[in-house]
């Protein structure tokens, strides 16, 4: 899956991804193969609010926004810079709330 999200990158610039996983853990991991090849200004990390930021590995803080020990949603104008964003399938729903809708805004 990760080599396929990384040739559609490559492959499509201009198209944007969204990576959902089953759980936290399945997340993070996605996000670390694909740290590899993208950069944080590339790819985002998108966290629950009420994830413990204390018990999360520093890479995946470095794809991931956060205020004051709390992770929070970056300003429209800043997710839609990112060409991939690595989610929950649970968080997926909620980018709706913060107004992401199908396609390019």
């Amino acid at each position: 899956m990760v080599e396929a999200i990384k040739q559609m990158h490559k492959n499509h610039p201009t198209k944007y991804i969204l990576i959902c996983a089953p759980s936290n853990a399945a997340a993070d991991v996605l996000l670390t193969r694909l740290a590899t090849t993208l950069t944080p200004k590339e790819l985002f990390r998108f966290n629950s609010y009420q994830r413990d930021i204390h018990t999360i590995e520093s890479k995946i803080k470095e794809y991931s926004h956060y205020q004051k020990d709390a992770f929070t949603f970056p300003s429209m104008e800043t997710f839609l810079s990112y060409k991939c964003v690595v989610c929950t399938c649970i968080m997926a729903g909620k980018l709706f709330n913060y107004g992401v809708q199908k396609g390019k805004q």
